[in-house]
């Protein structure tokens, strides 16, 4: 028996094993009425569930520190095999105690170590597809809309190592979905690589109505918000809108990004415009700029800038050449745009049901407000069910408000923090009220019909804003009546009320056959909190290794990366840690491709390094490189006589040698 450790220590060791060994067993009898409903292939993955969940409702870290003082497993890493891992620990410690072990499988019906990890693998290969030869974490890429009309995109990304691709219904049509799949489905074909594609539902979102038309500057900064450094000039493109052709020539132009800004000018007087002429105007902040023709297209020209500029309508626009005025006109036709609603401290405004524009605050000459702004939402459940003292938070995060006051149709908010002291609100921002329990259809008219055109076109669907196990009771039946019950479902977990019904949604949805989970870190940390997104996801991957359902590490991994073409710090060790699920989403951005490299090769690291929970050795070059612990001598050798320090202090450096 291990040092300190008496018989009696040993005895209340044993009792807490067992005691937890039966609560797994009458937890599996108790629930065999849920394990009945579940797919054949799930039934020992619902039962571990079960299992896990019987142990976790007791704090067994004090059982876990004896454990580790004996020197045995501590239980840290059991989800996978609940069982197993009970009975290998009650082996140990009856061994150690001397007492005989009943080995049989009388006791319960537990798994091999094996199983479990062997289960959860099947379960990934079915949903998410074969991962890789050399790594066992999949990638998952949001498509870009470039992808609808670029197969050369799509094949470089399944070139890089692309595994699941995702298509987001919130934005674009069915027209542009198909070709996307089309395009991701010639591109495995050509490589070999069965590639999935996944269809992301918009689900129930809340999110902000339009806001007011009103009459936009056209403005330019040419650099960095954050940094203030300089960036590269910007392309402005100058618009003769009198020119033949003229508007559909700029609107192609702007579509394919060749302009930064655009500037539409009515030319009253012109001589033809030569590359290398000066254009001057005096913008909207008084300010005169010139600036030099740099390239010519069909309908006007491109000037580059390395400043910042604002130009309003009627704003004259003057060519010169070699001194000369060649060309004259005004800025006409900019276009009508939604005006945001800007939001500050302290300030209270209206959040009212349907679709009527978000306007600005009516204020007196004396700054009074005679009218608070407005902005509105198209989902009635939220006004039914939201109550006086409840938060709602807008555009993730960024503003954080708090019902004052709740009336007919319409509640009365104030403003109790935002970024920056104040910020814009627009049009089509998400909504979250993490203190209200919305009952709202997981399925609008809209879902159903994308669902339909899912499940021909695709492998996977996402189902974004779970918030109950009745959500995919409704799911499950539309999926049968479409007959698709071989679409792999993704459950998306972004509110805080999938947190807390997480078991018993994952029990309802083991009745599918394929499954996966996403752990939507943007919308679930402002539900839950910031604060506590790190602990809630933890919570979320134990519960679905123990469920042995494959899980998605989503949102802003290696953001500025796909963005920018540089990563943060932060970001790297973020991206590090999705080792720990079975794929890693990444988002569109101008360098994804690039994203694509070098998530695969961070993944591909750790993986020697971490398998879920549990750390793993290999070689570590650091101690292969280092003489220390190298080569250490056997007891007999009499160079293991390290010699005693001497009294007077003499330094140990110099009395043991590397």
């Amino acid at each position: 028996m291990p040092h300190r450790f008496t018989e009696d220590r040993l005895d209340r060791v044993i009792d807490f094993l067992c005691d937890l060994e039966q609560k797994t067993l009458r937890a599996e009898f108790y629930g065999r009425g849920k394990l009945a409903r579940v797919a054949p292939n799930h039934y020992k993955s619902a039962a571990n569930l079960l299992h896990y969940l019987s142990v976790r409702r007791k704090d067994i870290r004090p059982l876990q520190r004896e454990l580790s003082r004996l020197g045995l497993c501590s239980l840290g890493s059991m989800e996978v095999h609940v069982q197993a891992s009970l009975r290998s620990v009650l082996a140990a410690t009856h061994a150690i105690a001397g007492r005989t072990f009943d080995t049989s499988l009388e006791r319960g019906r537990e798994s091999d170590f094996d199983d479990g990890d062997n289960v959860l693998m099947a379960n990934a290969d079915l949903t998410l597809g074969k991962s890789p030869a050399n790594r066992s974490t999949r990638i998952m890429v949001t498509l870009p809309p470039e992808a609808a009309h670029s197969p050369e995109m799509v094949m470089d990304l399944v070139e890089k190592g692309m595994e699941v691709a995702r298509i987001n219904c919130v934005h674009g049509d069915a027209a542009q979905w198909e070709r996307m799949a089309k395009n991701v489905r010639r591109a495995s074909e050509k490589c070999g690589r069965d590639v999935r594609i996944a269809f992301d539902l918009a689900g129930p979102k809340l999110r902000t109505g339009p806001m007011i038309e009103k009459e936009q500057i056209v403005s330019w900064r040419a650099r960095d918000y954050e940094t203030n450094a300089t960036a590269a000039p910007l392309r402005i493109g100058f618009g003769c809108l009198d020119a033949s052709n003229a508007e559909g020539e700029v609107s192609t132009a702007c579509d394919e990004g060749r302009f930064n800004a655009f500037v539409p000018v009515k030319i009253d007087e012109a001589n033809p415009i030569r590359v290398g002429d000066t254009v001057r105007f005096v913008d909207a902040n008084g300010k005169e700029r010139k600036l030099e023709v740099w390239g010519l297209w069909k309908g006007g020209w491109t000037c580059l800038d390395r400043k910042k500029a604002v130009v309003s309508e009627g704003t004259r626009i003057e060519v010169y050449a070699n001194g000369e005025l060649a060309a004259a006109g005004t800025v006409q036709g900019i276009p009508m745009v939604k005006a945001p609603v800007r939001l500050s401290e302290g300030q209270e405004f209206v959040l009212r049901e349907g679709t009527e524009p978000g306007k600005a605050a009516i204020r007196s000459k004396g700054g009074k407000v005679l009218h608070p702004a407005s902005i509105s939402c198209d989902i009635p459940e939220l006004f039914r069910d939201i109550e006086v003292g409840h938060r709602v938070i807008f555009d993730d995060g960024k503003a954080v408000s708090r019902v004052i006051e709740k009336r007919m149709g319409e509640v009365l908010l104030r403003i109790e923090r935002v970024e920056k002291n104040s910020f814009k609100l627009k049009a089509r921002k998400g909504i979250n009220v993490p203190d209200t329990h919305l009952r709202i259809p997981m399925l609008s008219e809209d879902d159903k019909e994308t669902l339909a055109f899912a499940v021909k076109h695709g492998d996977l669907v996402a189902l974004s804003f779970l918030r109950h196990p009745s959500d995919i009771d409704d799911v499950l039946n539309e999926l049968s009546l479409l007959e698709a019950e071989h679409i792999g479902l993704i459950l998306k977990i972004e509110t805080h009320e999938a947190v807390e019904f997480l078991p018993e949604i994952l029990l309802r949805a083991l009745r599918h056959p394929s499954l996966s989970v996403m752990i939507a870190r943007g919308d679930l940390g402002v539900e839950v909190g910031f604060e506590r997104l790190a602990e809630v996801q933890e919570e979320i991957l134990c519960l679905c290794e123990a469920t042995h359902i494959p899980v998605i590490w989503a949102t802003q991994v290696l953001e500025s990366l796909a963005k920018k073409g540089i990563p943060t710090r932060a970001e790297v060790s973020d991206a590090a840690m999705g080792v720990r699920a079975e794929c890693v989403m990444l988002n569109k951005g101008p360098y994804v491709s690039e994203a694509v490299d070098f998530l695969g090769d961070i993944l591909e690291r750790m993986e020697s390094h971490l398998d879920k929970k549990t750390a793993m050795f290999p070689q570590l070059d650091v101690a292969r490189q280092n003489q220390l612990g190298k080569d250490a001598p056997s007891r007999e050798d009499p160079a293991w006589k390290i010699p005693a320090l001497p009294k007077n202090g003499v330094k140990i450096a110099s009395t043991i040698e590397a």
